[in-house]
């Protein structure tokens, strides 16, 4: 392959063609000529299609002539042009700058253009004429110097005062607000220029004498004209500074010029090309030679073809392709003659030669040239015109492709010419010398060239363009290729690479700099590096290879960039790097500040060699006057000022440090001294917040007339501490070297350096022979470097660099240390195994050859591949290969002598560094063959016939058998006793072994057959087909003869079949030419027909007839198309051969398969017979299941033969049965409407009881067909989202039946990935039994959220009544929601897909329906909803941060005992808790954390909780005794009428029955201990009567507290206080009830949770605290009260024996029921005894209460009954108001009965 250099134009480029210039009658200058663009590297002429004056003018614009008018021609007054026109028309508006940036679009007649010459498109610019008014508003133009153009170094310059019209004047433009090089380039490109735009500030071309009209412009370089940019306004200037001209803007803009004569260049005059007789190019023409800016011709005296191959190899065609001779051509008396020109042939140019004189006296002719063209080698390829883009700096080479056919280079003609074509050559041409990855574009160019018809078809694996299928060579028609195959060869720039743009290249301070814009690389796609956070250490590596000092630049300096804004803040600790790549921790494409989302703040550079580089004046940027402290100079309207220290605080001065990579600084006052006099002061009280990076982005003041530069803010920078990185190289293996090397910054100031290194012992590292450490310096960074050579295990460990440094210049110290781990592991080792040991073996044994890597580092790293004889060996069916983890296991049972060979293993790993190795085994192993007639097995005389592990015996008359040992009386024809059957089909290269094995007498012998035909030589009963190839299909038939007959096995023929093999026959009409059949064979030989599978023409031949092509095509990987699909791509392929070789093929005919058919049954449904090989029998399912069978539709033989072709034989089938829905869903399919489809489903789904596991599956497949339709319409969206939750509906057992149930997650995870989220980017729907959510959401800046849903989960019956919630990261839980996730911000780690947003779905199912988990023990159930998440596009496992969940209970899973986190594993269709665990569980709720993202839920043990107790016989024992105490109690009660008249003894009769009650209910609690609804209500009941209880005895307390006081019965106390008693507590226990759950335990039917703790304990222990404290109340005031009486000389009196009474069982019911709790399950306790030991007391108490309540109120009534006997005067008889104190006097003081009776009581 050869390339060849040349010049060519670049891209947009116009220049007119036979241009001319004249002027007009008023004296206006005409330009006019045919006007050729340049596209892709050529220039190329216009067609006149749509050609008009305003495409006219924008040619006038670009080719600099702004102010003539442009008029179209299309008539041919400047000629017809020889190239071919490009393939569009233009539409432009007029005011566009290029031609280039029109509007542009395909031609109509494209075809005509060419043939009727009508690209000669051409324009004529004039003068215009001066206008009546001076100018126009906006118009523009430069004044004053060097306004006119200029040459200079190959550029063309203007340059000048800007001035702009308004009013019909011109005025000048203001430099102090606004001007920089955006708007100084949208006044270049106005007139034309680009390449070189510098603006000038303060009048650089002179005082402007018009107004100032324009001032604080701000563009983006993009307008036509400044009055377009953002400004103040046209002819409103508000700055203060600009009104006058001391500010004027100026310009310098500068383009390419075109080529000059330089002194000793070569050119051809009355050049002409052309192709030799023979084909060969030839150019030539009369030498011209440049001389003093001139050029000449050189006389022919002395011209000889050295001299003449000096010219052709300055011309480029070079000796070895082009063969000089000298010419002669007349001289003119205008020649200026070069004499005597004597060149050796090796010299450069003409100037290289011996020249003696200049001038033309004596000499009668002049020299020329021809170079004629070589012969080539056939084959050869080659691009010429070749360049390179400089638009485009990744361009490696372009050009047209031209191949040598027939000794001669022609011209690839662009039919079929495509990308993929260009980048096998690009790959082939490797222009960058293998040093980048290359992709190709093609194109089509023009070529001289005869062209070639050779039309290649790559599928891009080809190593060389010759590689790919393609046509014979044949020369092509000019007028059927009007272009030429061209390819654009482009570098691909690799992740991280940077570039500037924009390079500027000046004097600064008179020092020589370099800079641009800085461009990054990300995705094979450059785009620009925002300004945030850049500094001076990120530029640093911009400076890097060039090893110059960087000074970063902001605010898009050297304009916008284009592109993708690919990074902010960058941060690079790496201090090798070169490239951003050699920075592993950046983001690209997460831009997170507005400002970066656009190109106003891209980051610049500039490079100096020297460490004090200026500064450069840009607005914004910063400086201090010393090193890292001193006066703050701003750069304001582009000149250095200061700021005033007015205001002046640490945070404003901490800006400048930040701005000059430090990380702080704090206010300096003196030390630095005032700035320069000239400098203005631009700011005063400046207010910043912090999160500024520029001044002018804080808030200030004007600066007052107070501030001078005595008042300049000044600044000391903190310089930190030292920042160390540490770097790890080497394998880590043992014996290896390892080098840390550890970093600091500030190495161009420290002094005093010590590093020290600390070494896992602990101690610090000593050098010795193997370990050593060394120090090194540059511009920015020390680093010392630890070197450990022959590295051993005990070097592993963590090793510590520390160090401290004195920086003298700012008095400062820097230390820090950091660490690193280094692990040596040793090298693994490849242990090989083979059975037999020695290697040798025979065909009876088998080989076994078992390869293990150990000592792995990482196992799950490595891999082992088994190669045999170099080649790479697979698993077939003969030879098998078993992988392990870090190793492998190669078997061949039965092995033949071919397996014999050098069998290597090779493994490969990873080390402890990363880098990937391998190590190799290997073994040789000989097989040898074995005689199996050595010794003779056949008996009486027979003979043996060898084979592979077989051997056949011809038996004498008379005896039969497999070794002739039976004799055979009787004579009997031969039959086949044994046949060999083949399972399937064999791959290429297999052994196929036949047996056959026949008895008869006399004994028979053996002939095989194939399709019907003796096989040569095979007449032993086995047949070995050694290595099978396409020709050995058939059907093989074993033959057994004798004297009497002869039998076949035809019945079981073994048909030999390949994998991936099919065969097409084709018919072609030569017409006549059979030249044409070798031609097209080997056009067909090779030739892909599908690149997906690889799939290619392996042979191709004509039948004898000459007109049937046999095509065979082979698969690679044994698997083919359809048979359907490869018909049409090979059909394809024939088409297109035949329109070239004008050939006449029919579409081709399957031949060796039979091809997929559908067959429709009496129902009309359809059955798809599937592509069947000869020989195989297919079977078909029935299309929408059966119910009366298992599925089977019937079965159908591919029959024919390999010979004369295959063909379907008749089917055996049998009706499918079907239910009605079946039928329904079956009908459903035939539509192919996607609205009537699911409006069938929707119906037939309606009832989910009606629905079978065959109409599930069947509905579940066509869901999952209509998905993009529901995505996209919103009709059919509601009735999908129907059918999925009908199909919810159908029974568990239904759905696992069917198998569907995670289809139909599936299909719901699909529709949310690609349904539209709409503005609100959330998309949701709730259905009764699933609810759907889809988010997106930006990767920038994501930070993690939690979504929530709200529910009753015990009540709800549809999630459409539920509430959702989606918020920002909270660390706690809602208690409130039913369930919750929450996402981390790193579970977009690793998501490499190239969208900006990310899309969440989250499914809930209310249960678990769809998830049948076979294998889930009975004793665990779903505990609650289920939340299906996923991350679209996305495989999230092992996640750095887990997903947290939260689940709330169900009521079942409430009464469970532990739940478990798990997940849905689809691999083993269970429930599964790898990666999740349980974070919090309690009764109501479980929090989870998990490590991927899939199906959640919660498994709950419903095993039965082991009691904690038993409820002791002594309970009920105690309790019954004290029933029955209590009854008689009652009954005395009853009986007293003292008692029962009274309102205590009321009180005490309400309270005595509550307890009987209480009591009652507690032995049933215990008895019936289900957690049912009785057990509720025994609970419920007990709770109730237990503050009955409890309320009376405060009521009774209260009632002693009034008699006290007042001395006297309340006469209606008891009987207004029974309501308050009865029904206060059921209210309490009602409100309690609201948690019915929380009523009854296995053990013991009572309250628990929130009823028992504030429904039961707490009003137990308030009310019993109130009961005491009324006692003492009580007591107190019974003294006080006997204290008054005792003062009156009553009788001394004390506390009355019913108070007693009440404190005494108050005191026993408080004992008994608080030791009744304990051991009734309040507390747990581990050991068991202990709830015995408070049952027994609690016994014991209830029973002592009892009795005490019978004995101490049955003798108060006892007594009031013998009172009342005696004729006394009982308690609560009579008048009320006799009644006194119920005290006691004391026995010595003895009262009347009456009194006495009263007092007792």
């Amino acid at each position: 392959v050869e390339v060849k250099d040349s010049q060519a134009c670049y891209d947009g480029e116009v220049i007119l063609v036979n241009k001319n210039v004249s002027y007009n009658e008023q004296g206006n200058e005409i330009v006019g000529g045919r006007v050729e663009l340049c596209y892709k590297g050529i220039f190329s002429s216009i067609c006149t299609e749509g050609w008009d004056g305003f495409d006219a003018q924008v040619v006038c614009n670009s080719l600099g002539y702004p102010y003539y008018d442009g008029t179209a021609l299309t008539n041919r007054e400047f000629g017809t042009s020889e190239t071919y026109p490009i393939t569009f028309y233009f539409n432009c508006g007029g005011s566009e700058n290029q031609l280039s940036n029109c509007s542009a679009y395909n031609l109509t007649n494209f075809d005509e253009c060419v043939d009727q010459q009508q690209n000669n498109a051409a324009v004529l610019c004039t003068e215009a004429p001066a206008p009546t008014q001076p100018c126009y508003d906006g118009q523009m133009r430069l004044a004053n110097e060097s306004s006119t153009s200029s040459y200079y170094d190959g550029y063309e310059y203007i340059s000048g005062r800007v001035e702009v019209c308004y009013n019909g004047e011109f005025g000048t433009v203001c430099s102090n607000s606004g001007w920089g090089y955006n708007e100084a380039f949208v006044v270049c490109q106005y007139f034309g220029y680009y390449d070189i735009v510098t603006p000038y500030f303060n009048s650089e071309f002179g005082a402007g004498t018009g107004p100032v009209v324009l001032s604080g412009l701000s563009c983006t370089g993009d307008e036509y004209l400044l009055i377009d940019c953002s400004s103040s306004g046209l002819g409103m200037v508000t700055d203060p500074y600009c009104l006058s001209h001391d500010y004027d803007a100026g310009v310098t803009c500068g383009r390419e010029s075109p080529p000059t004569c330089n002194d000793g260049n070569v050119q051809l005059g009355d050049r002409f090309s052309g192709s030799t007789p023979e084909g060969y190019y030839q150019v030539g023409g009369r030498v011209e030679v440049c001389y003093n800016g001139t050029y000449g011709s050189v006389c022919g005296t002395g011209w000889d073809q050295n001299d003449a191959q000096v010219v052709c190899r300055y011309m480029g065609y070079y000796e070895d392709e082009y063969i000089a001779s000298s010419t002669q051509y007349d001289l003119t008396a205008e020649d200026t003659v070069f004499y005597n020109v004597d060149c050796s042939g090796d010299d450069y140019g003409l100037y290289d030669c011996d020249i003696d004189t200049v001038g033309n006296e004596g000499c009668t002719s002049v020299a020329g040239f021809i170079c004629t063209e070589a012969p080539c080698t056939d084959g050869n390829i080659r691009v010429v015109n070749d360049y390179y883009y400089d638009y485009n700096p990744d361009s490696l080479l372009s050009g047209v492709v031209e191949v040598c056919y027939n000794g001669v280079y022609g011209s690839i003609c662009s039919q079929g010419w495509d990308d993929t074509d260009a980048q096998v050559l690009c790959d082939y041409l490797n222009p960058s010398g293998g040093y980048y990855k290359t992709t190709g574009e093609a194109y089509f160019g023009y070529s001289d060239r005869q062209p070639i018809a050779i039309s290649f078809s790559c599928d891009g694996t080809e190593e060389n363009l010759l590689d790919c299928p393609h046509l014979p060579y044949s020369p092509a028609f000019s007028d059927s290729c009007f272009y030429a195959a061209a390819l654009h060869c482009i570098r691909v720039c690799e992740n991280g690479e940077t570039r500037l743009y924009n390079q500027n290249y000046t004097y600064i301070d008179g020092f020589y700099v370099s800079g641009g814009g800085v461009e990054v690389c990300y995705n094979g796609t450059w785009g620009t590096v925002c300004d945030a956070g850049w500094d001076n250490e990120d530029a640093r590596i911009l400076c890097s290879e060039s090893n110059q000092v960087p000074m970063a630049v902001h605010g898009s300096y050297f304009g916008p960039g284009m592109g993708p804004v690919w990074l902010e803040n960058v941060e690079c600790n790496n201090e090798f790097a070169t490239a951003f790549s050699d920075c592993p921790d950046l983001q690209y494409g997460v831009i997170t500040d507005q400002e970066c989302s656009t190109h106003t703040r891209d980051a610049g550079v500039w490079c100096k060699e020297d460490y004090t580089l200026p500064y450069v004046c840009y607005d914004g940027n910063i400086r201090l006057s010393d090193y890292a402290k001193g006066r703050v100079e701003v750069c304001y309207n582009n000149e250095w000022g200061t700021i005033c220290n007015e205001g002046w605080d640490d945070v404003d001065a901490a800006l400048a440090c930040r701005y000059n990579g430090f990380p702080g600084g704090e206010v300096l006052d003196t030390g630095f001294g005032p700035g320069n006099e000239s400098f203005r002061i631009f700011f005063s009280d400046v207010e910043c917040s912090g999160d500024e990076y520029l001044y002018h982005k804080c808030d200030f003041s004007a600066v007052p007339d107070t501030c001078t530069h005595a008042d300049d803010a000044g600044v000391e920078c903190l310089l930190g501490n030292a920042v160390i990185n540490l770097y790890l190289n080497g394998t880590g293996f043992v014996g290896s070297t390892v080098n840390i090397s550890c970093r600091i910054d500030f190495s161009s100031h420290a002094e005093q350096e010590d590093f020290k290194w600390i070494g896992p012992s602990g101690r610090e590292v000593v050098e010795d022979n193997r370990i050593t450490a060394t120090t090194s310096f540059d511009y920015y960074y020390l680093t010392s470097y630890l070197l450990i050579k022959s590295s051993v295990p005990s070097d592993s460990g963590s090793y510590d660099c520390s160090v401290s440094a004195y920086l003298s210049y700012y008095n400062y110290n820097v230390s820090n240390s950091s660490s690193i781990t280094v692990e040596i592991a040793p090298y693994p080792q490849l242990e090989l195994s083979v059975r037999p040991p020695s290697g040798e073996l025979t065909e009876r044994d088998s080989i076994r050859l078992e390869c293990k890597l150990v000592n792995v580092y990482n196992a799950s790293g490595s891999s082992v591949l088994w190669y045999r004889n170099g080649l790479l060996l697979l698993s077939s069916s003969r030879l098998q290969i078993e992988y392990s983890e870090g190793g492998s296991v190669l078997s061949v049972p039965s092995p033949l002598p071919r397996d014999s060979g050098e069998y290597t293993c090779q493994g490969s790993f990873a080390s402890p560094t990363g880098e990937v190795l391998s190590i190799s085994s290997s073994a040789q192993i000989t097989v040898t063959e074995v005689n199996e007639c050595e010794p003779n097995p056949c008996e009486n005389g027979g003979a043996c016939t060898d084979g592979i592990n077989y051997y056949s015996c011809e038996c004498p008359i008379g005896f039969s058998g497999v070794d002739c040992s039976n004799q055979d009386p009787v004579e009997a024809p031969p039959t086949i006793s044994e046949f060999s059957e083949l399972d399937g089909c064999s791959i290429y290269g297999d052994v196929i072994i036949l047996s056959c094995v026949a008895i008869g007498n006399p004994q028979p012998t053996y002939q095989w057959k194939k399709d019907g035909a003796d096989i040569t030589d095979a007449t032993s009963g086995q047949y070995i087909i050694d290595s099978v190839e396409v020709e050995d299909r058939g059907a093989y038939v074993c033959e057994a003869t004798n004297s009497l007959g002869s039998a076949e096995s035809r019945s079981t023929a073994a048909v030999v079949c390949l994998n991936g093999v099919v065969q097409f026959k084709a018919t072609v009409d030569f017409a006549g030419d059979d030249s044409l059949k070798e031609t097209i064979l080997q056009i067909l030989d090779g030739a892909v027909v599908d690149a997906m599978t690889g799939t290619t023409i392996a042979d191709a031949e004509l039948e004898s007839d000459g007109t049937t092509l046999t095509l065979t095509l082979v698969s690679p990987t044994g698997t083919l198309p359809p048979s359907s699909q490869l018909g049409q791509a090979l059909n394809a392929n024939l088409q297109s051969i035949s329109s070239i070789l004008g050939v006449t093929i029919s579409p081709p005919e399957l031949f060796d398969l039979c091809a997929a058919v559908t067959s429709t049954d009496e129902q009309n449904m359809n059955y798809q017979w599937p592509d069947t090989t000869i020989g195989v029998v297919a079977a078909v399912n029935c299309p929408c299941g059966g119910t009366l069978r298992p599925g089977i539709y019937g079965y159908r033989r591919c029959g024919g033969s390999f010979v004369d072709g295959a063909e379907w034989e008749t089917a055996s089938v049998s009706m499918c049965v079907q239910d009605d829905l079946t039928s329904v869903l079956c009908s459903a399919i035939v539509s192919d409407r996607p609205e009537d489809i699911v409006d069938g489903l929707d119906s037939v789904t309606s009832d989910p009881e009606a629905i079978s596991s065959t109409g599930v599956s069947v509905t579940a497949s066509l869901l999952d067909g209509l998905v993009d339709e529901a995505a996209e319409n919103e009709e059919i969206e509601m009735k999908f989202l129907s059918v999925v939750d009908n199909l919810m509906g159908v029974s568990a057992s239904v759905i696992e039946e069917s198998g569907s149930g995670q289809q139909i997650v599936s299909v719901l995870d699909d529709f949310l990935s690609v349904v539209d989220t709409g503005d609100d980017d959330i998309y949701s729907h709730e259905a009764i039994n699933y609810a759907v959510y889809a988010l997106d959401m930006s990767k920038a800046g994501f930070m993690g959220f939690s979504i929530s849903a709200t529910f009753d989960i015990d009540s709800v019956d549809r999630l459409s009544d539920i509430e959702t919630t989606i918020s920002e990261i909270t660390m706690t839980t809602s208690e409130d929601s039913t369930v919750s996730a929450t996402l981390p911000q790193s579970i977009l780690d690793g998501v490499t897909t190239g969208e900006e947003e990310a899309r969440f779905t989250f499914t809930l199912f209310r249960n678990d329906t769809l998830f049948s988990a076979k294998n889930m023990s009975e004793r665990f159930a779903v505990g609650s909803v289920i939340l299906n998440a996923v991350v679209v596009k996305a495989d999230l496992n092992d996640l750095a941060d887990p997903i947290m969940l939260s689940f709330k209970k169900t009521k079942e899973a409430r009464s469970g005992r532990e739940s478990t986190c798990v997940f849905w594993s689809e691999e083993i269709k269970e429930w599964s808790s790898d990666g999740c665990e349980v974070v919090y569980d309690d009764n109501e709720r479980t929090d989870c954390a998990c490590s991927h993202l899939t199906s959640f839920t919660i498994l709950v043990d419903l095993t039965p909780v082991e009691k904690q107790f038993e409820v002791s016989y002594a309970v009920y024992i105690g309790c019954g005794f004290s029933i029955v105490c209590l009854l008689i109690t009652i009954f005395v009660i009853l009986l007293s009428k003292g008692m029962r008249n009274s309102q205590m003894g009321l009180i005490l009769l309400n309270r005595t029955i509550g307890l009987v009650l209480l009591l009652a209910f507690c032995i049933v609690s215990g008895l019936v201990t289900s957690p049912s609804g009785l057990c509720a209500f025994f609970a419920a009941a007990l709770h109730y009567l237990f503050l009955v209880y409890l309320f009376w005895c405060c009521s009774e307390v209260i009632y002693l507290l009034i008699f006290t006081i007042r001395g006297k019965e309340s006469k209606y106390y008891a009987v207004i206080s029974m309501p308050v008693e009865w029904l206060l507590p059921l209210v309490i226990v009602g409100v309690s009830l609201i948690g019915y759950e929380h009523y009854g335990q296995e053990e013991f039917c009572r309250p628990y949770e929130e009823p028992y703790y504030y429904g039961l304990l707490l009003p137990f222990g308030i009310s019993y605290i109130f009961v005491w404290v009324m006692f003492i109340v009580v007591i107190i005031s019974a003294i006080c009260k006997a204290a008054s009486e005792s003062e009156k000389n009553t009788p001394e009196i004390s506390p009355s024996c019913c108070l007693y009474v009440a404190m005494l069982l108050s005191l026993v019911f408080g004992l008994g029921w608080v030791a009744g709790l304990l051991g009734l399950g309040t507390l747990s306790f581990d050991d068991v005894e202990v709830y015995g030991y408070f049952q027994y007391a609690f016994a014991g108490l209830v029973a002592l209460h009892g009795l005490l309540t019978l004995a101490l109120y049955c003798l108060v009534a006892l007594k009031g009954c013998m009172s009342t006997s005696m004729g006394e005067k009982s308690f609560g008889d009579g008048d009320p108001t006799d009644q006194h104190i119920p005290l006691q006097m004391h026995e010595e003081e003895k009262a009347p009965p009456v009194e006495m009776a009263q007092t007792n009581w």
